[in-house]
């Protein structure tokens, strides 16, 4: 269940975004790789960064080209400034969509999770992402270059070629269900299955949908795909010892456990 890597980075001593890896092969596909020319998985080449993105320069931290600040402003330190010290950039962690400029929504947490990943408790502070429909959820943020995944993606064979997101959880699934109990009592649940909410500053239940921060960090992990744990140990062990909530893609489809 614990991420290893070098450079003494593991899911234990982190911050909520993950942590890039170095330019060892092997990690690829584990994390955002900045300065990456590669097109993202699950893009839409129709709506891709289709505002000023230079795909020449790749993949970079800030503005049109990368995910933090002013999509409008090409150079990255120019996209942030005033971020950090005042309130220039809006947004969750001056996260910023399209030439519309829609800021993401969210309630940050103070240390960015620092605590809540070294040793979690339910005192601990956590994200508490935006989620629905009104354009500024932290999902259709992540649809801006991995666009295919976003919603309800339909095609004539299947209800679903993709996982949705920005959807409502089934209030007969025991995530819905036993929110009380798990969400909000175990802080291993807010640091492994995050879920978002229309109303982030008062979560519950009615109001949980998935993202794509549910299952994956922002920045980078040791894990396939980014994900929040290690698929293959999951699917195998089923639920860490220990833990009150089963993580992976069984923490919501728990009828397959």
């Amino acid at each position: 269940m614990q991420s290893t890597i070098t450079n003494g980075f593991t899911d234990t001593n982190c911050l909520a975004g993950g942590f890039f890896t170095d330019a060892d092969p092997d990690y690829t596909g584990k994390s955002h790789s900045i300065e990456s020319t590669e097109p993202p998985v699950g893009n839409d080449y129709a709506t891709y960064r289709a505002e000023n993105y230079d795909a020449t320069e790749g993949l970079t931290c800030a503005g049109t080209s990368g995910c933090h600040g002013d999509p409008r402003i090409a150079d990255s330190s120019a996209a942030i400034a005033g971020g950090h010290h005042g309130t220039t950039v809006g947004g969750y962690r001056m996260l910023v969509a399209g030439t519309t400029v829609i800021n993401v929504g969210g309630v940050r947490a103070s240390d960015f999770e620092k605590a809540l990943n070294a040793a979690p408790s339910i005192e601990d502070a956590h994200n508490v992402y935006q989620a629905g429909s009104g354009g500024n959820t932290i999902s259709d943020f992540c649809a801006t270059c991995h666009g295919i995944f976003h919603g309800s993606v339909e095609n004539a064979d299947s209800a679903w070629i993709r996982h949705p997101t920005d959807v409502a959880i089934p209030n007969t699934w025991e995530i819905y269900t036993a929110f009380t109990d798990e969400w909000t009592n175990d802080p291993e649940a807010w640091k492994n299955h995050p879920l978002g909410f229309t109303t982030p500053t008062s979560p519950s239940n009615a109001t949980a949908q998935v993202t794509c921060l549910s299952c994956h960090r922002a920045h980078g992990t040791a894990n396939n795909d980014i994900l929040r744990w290690d698929y293959t140990t999951v699917m195998l062990a089923g639920q860490p010892s220990g833990s009150q909530v089963t993580y992976g893609c069984l923490g919501c489809h728990n009828s397959q456990r």
